[in-house]
């Protein structure tokens, strides 16, 4: 490697730092040690739930199902329907407002993943009583999307507490 590859390669790297800094609040080096970290501790404990859930999410036990989601696509219009009565019958009941949290990167589900759950979820399905909003946050994948830090979860739990008020 030249003079001139080292100094590229030195400018990405600290550009890829400085972007984990503002993503994450620390550098590329502590993150990629809390991450391993994570995993050891994680690993070290029993995992009977985690795998449970692995099971679920793959219905490989037998007599599990996802219930109302089954068929998601279902499940948005069934939604639509319920939540129109509520708006137009004497509960008198405002809009569904939902939204819907993507991570940049989500290797769980993928650009189908996503394309497939906003095509759910689009207003013509969900009619005149529910609202959605979708958001793609930065320097997120499958796991930190709902890191506390990064303040997305916090969001959901004010916004919740304020429909409540």
């Amino acid at each position: 490697m030249n003079a001139i590859e080292k100094q590229s390669a030195r400018a990405k790297a600290e550009q890829e730092d400085r972007v984990c800094q503002e993503g994450y609040g620390m550098s590329i080096a502590v993150r990629d040690e809390v991450q391993r970290l994570t995993r050891k501790y994680i690993f070290a404990e029993n995992m009977k739930g985690a795998n449970d859930e692995a099971r679920l999410c793959l219905k490989s036990t037998e007599g599990c199902g996802w219930d109302a989601c089954e068929d998601y696509a279902e499940f948005v219009k069934n939604l639509k329907e319920e939540w129109e009565k509520w708006v137009d019958g004497d509960e008198g009941r405002g809009k569904l407002r939902v939204k819907i949290v993507f991570a940049e990167e989500d290797s769980m589900i993928g650009k189908k993943g996503k394309e497939y759950f906003k095509d759910c979820w689009t207003q013509e399905n969900c009619g005149r009583g529910i609202e959605v909003e979708f958001l793609e946050t930065k320097w997120t994948d499958h796991d930190s999307v709902a890191d506390p830090e990064e303040g997305y979860v916090r969001s959901v739990f004010s916004a919740t507490k304020k429909s409540y008020r």
